[in-house]
């Protein structure tokens, strides 16, 4: 479980912008990674809950200036406690080369 939750930390500390990064959901608004994953460790505690994460090639939009918006789905597959699947629409930045997410806002559709 150890190794699951390094990844987590290591792909948020990765992917996201530290301070700016913003996720929204059906239950609330996170603001700043550490918020972020304190939320990723409270809804997926162990392996059965983080299951198999897999996205739908995203539509890409570009807004300008270094910002792209992409609009996709994703779904969860965990044999234990059921799937999950939804849509998403992130704001990435580019910051000395990499795209990182700025914003993050992910609904979910019910079980996939």
């Amino acid at each position: 479980e150890d190794g699951i939750r390094d990844d987590l930390v290591t792909g948020v500390q990765t992917c996201a912008l530290p301070i700016y990064v913003v996720f929204a959901s059906r239950d609330g608004v996170r603001v700043g990674s550490e918020d972020l994953l304190a939320r990723y460790k409270v809804r997926y505690p162990d392996r059965a809950n983080m299951g198999e994460l897999t996205f739908s090639p995203p539509r890409l939009s570009d807004l300008g200036d270094d910002h792209v918006l992409a609009e996709g789905g994703w779904h969860l597959a965990r044999a234990q406690v059921g799937d999950a699947a939804g849509r998403y629409v992130l704001v990435l930045r580019r910051v000395e080369g990499a795209w990182r997410i700025v914003l993050d806002y992910t609904t979910s559709t019910g079980e996939g």
